[in-house]
């Protein structure tokens, strides 16, 4: 079957996600593994820094 493993491209990753509503599923996109890690790490610099 189609992307039976998610992809990542470009910062996001694309793959089988589940609609709670229905149960039904369908193909979507949402922020990399390594992308959401990046915005942390910056959040903690920036919040570490003196004010």
């Amino acid at each position: 079957m189609l992307l039976d493993t998610p992809l990542e491209c470009l910062g996001y990753r694309i793959g089988w996600h589940y609609r709670p509503q229905t149960g039904r599923r369908y193909i979507g996109t949402r922020p990399s593994n390594v992308s959401l890690e990046s915005i942390r790490h910056r959040i903690r610099v920036t919040d570490a820094l003196p004010q």
